[in-house]
């Protein structure tokens, strides 16, 4: 979707952004900006489609969805019937409680002190995924509590062959899966 400048400096500025560098004349191209509330700089920046959704502005001073200065997760599961895997970050337990729900199976997880770190390695997998060919198994429709731009079929990639990428990337295995 394409808005003209004025339009989009409008958006970003009902969500108290900043840009710190020109409109890049789309809604799904990356716009750094710097958050008005905590000055915290979004960088590489949200796109502006994500900018004008629900949530949108600063993840930080967000009162929902991902803080990414609290403690959180990065997590693998399955999905028996759709034969796919899922990525994804958090920072509290019912979102995997959300997943296993519309059954999906935890498969790994890896704790962070800082949810931004997940998160930087979220986007990590998904270019190295996409990178790779390896197309979205999934559509926003089949996936009713979000997530489905971090899916692919597991004919397309292998669960253990993911787990292996992260575990290069933080140099440690996933914790262990915790009891009830």
């Amino acid at each position: 979707m394409r808005l003209d400048e004025e339009e989009a400096i409008a958006s970003m500025l009902e969500k108290a952004l900043d840009p710190l560098v020109p409109y890049p004349g789309r809604t799904d191209l990356p716009w750094k900006a710097r958050c008005m509330k905590c000055e915290a700089v979004l960088d590489p920046g949200l796109t502006l489609h994500n900018i004008r959704g629900p949530q949108g502005g600063c993840a930080t001073c967000a009162e929902r969805g991902i803080d990414p200065t609290r403690p959180g997760y990065l997590y693998l599961v399955v999905h028996d019937g759709y034969q796919a895997l899922k990525w994804g970050i958090a920072n509290i337990d019912q979102r995997l409680t959300q997943h296993v729900s519309q059954g999906w199976q935890v498969a790994a997880r890896w704790n962070f002190e800082l949810t931004g770190d997940a998160w930087a390695l979220e986007r990590q997998i998904k270019a190295w995924v996409r990178g790779q060919g390896v197309p979205r198994a999934l559509t926003a429709d089949q996936m009713k509590y979000g997530g489905h731009t971090e899916t692919a079929y597991l004919t397309d990639i292998s669960l253990a062959l993911i787990q292996a990428y992260v575990v290069s990337l933080t140099d440690r295995n996933p914790e262990p899966p915790q009891t009830a």
